[in-house]
């Protein structure tokens, strides 16, 4: 049990800490190609759609095996080939498309791994301990380079650690990825049990897409994040300096999950929370923060970001029938990480370069939306669980 939560942990570090530390870094890459803040949001925007469809159909195929682990490596083969041509290609475009590629196979990994781990917690694997070595890794990758963009420029930085790391990752993941069949009947992080395969789809179908709607919302405010560094680098911070700012929010990603791992959170006030804290977030970065404010705002993205991502993956793991379970948590990647985000990306940067900073403004609203829906998504729950009572008595 401990050898295969250390396994899942370093799968975790290798994918979250190599190629998915480029993230935080893509827009000030890609505006160093040539590319305005339109063009940036557009470029990020779309593969992020993208995204939404091959991951729907990845959980679809893995819906049908034990174990993902076959599927991963063949992302990460995926993902080392467009690191190659991010590194090698001499156009601007096939670099850029190359970046493309090695972010949806990188990010297609992580639903793969967050649905292994969610499987495996019956075996004695705690998802938020697993989940948090993802967030210490990433914290330590950006760090990196951060660092190393400062000296050697982010042209250079940027596709020699995507090659590097993602290969790691592959080497990593093939020896250690554990390789015995997952048990179908898990228990649910905030000690519930998932639901019966022999449930009709109008019980549990309305509360799975309230909560879906819900977080998509709540993850849509964060578009400003993809171009969010050409703000701080107008205003004179340097890229480590950005790297930090990043940092702060991975830190305090890593005390979440270590207290969500010790304290029992019902997920559903968890997604309420975190559409709160997204709406305090997001008004105080469209009221020209101080970098002291940045600091703290950004401190926020534990609750605004990851914990809405936690309570949204429980919920659905609890929520959708045991042979869908997998399908289920790629669907949450994919409507909160990619379709959500990616449509709001799409026309993010236009917005940035036409209100500034008071852009935020309508990420703030767009975090209001979803808290509402969120607490539709709450009272469904409850009337299914009175319903579910009633039927008892």
């Amino acid at each position: 049990m401990r050898s295969a939560q250390r396994r899942l942990r370093l799968s975790y570090a290798m994918v979250c800490g190599g190629p998915m530390a480029l993230q935080s870094f893509a827009a000030l890459w890609l505006h160093q190609q040539g590319l305005a803040a339109g063009a940036i949001g557009a470029v990020i925007g779309w593969s992020l759609c993208g995204a939404t469809f091959l991951g729907l159909l990845t959980g679809a195929l893995t819906a049908r095996y034990p174990n993902p682990r076959a599927l991963i490596l063949l992302l990460l083969l995926g993902a080392i080939i467009a690191a190659s041509n991010l590194a090698f290609a001499r156009t601007s475009h096939a670099r850029i498309a190359g970046w493309c590629g090695l972010s949806l196979c990188a990010g297609l990994c992580v639903p793969l791994l967050d649905a292994t781990a969610f499987l495996k917690m019956r075996s004695g694997v705690q998802f938020c301990a697993t989940r948090s070595a993802a967030s210490l890794s990433y914290l330590c990758g950006s760090l990196a380079v951060g660092f190393a963009s400062s000296h050697s420029g982010v042209i250079w930085a940027f596709p020699v650690w995507g090659l590097a790391s993602t290969g790691l990752a592959l080497i990593v993941v093939a020896l250690l990825f554990p390789r015995d069949k997952v048990d179908p009947q898990p228990l649910c992080a905030d000690g519930e049990t998932t639901s019966s395969d022999h449930r009709p789809a109008a019980e549990w179908m309305l509360p799975a897409v309230l909560v879906l709607c819900a977080a998509g919302l709540v993850e849509a405010s964060h578009a400003l994040n993809a171009i969010v560094m050409l703000e701080w680098r107008a205003k004179g911070y340097t890229p480590q300096l950005c790297a930090m700012l990043w940092q702060v929010g991975a830190l305090s990603d890593i005390i979440l999950l270590w207290v969500l791992s010790r304290v029992t959170v019902r997920s559903e006030h968890l997604l309420v929370i975190g559409g709160i804290a997204a709406e305090i977030r997001w008004f105080g970065m469209a009221s020209g923060a101080s970098l002291p404010m940045t600091i703290v705002l950004q401190m926020l993205h534990a609750l605004s970001a990851t914990g809405t991502y936690i309570a949204t993956a429980q919920l659905i793991d609890r929520l959708m029938p045991a042979r869908w379970r997998i399908t289920g948590q790629t669907a949450v990647w994919g409507v909160l990480g990619d379709l959500a985000k990616g449509v709001a990306i799409i026309s993010t940067g236009h917005l940035y370069e036409t209100y500034g900073v008071h852009a935020f403004r309508l990420m703030a609203g767009l975090a209001s939306v979803g808290t509402g829906v969120a607490l539709c998504a709450v009272a469904a729950l409850r009337r299914k669980k009175v319903r579910r009572a009633s039927k008892k008595g």
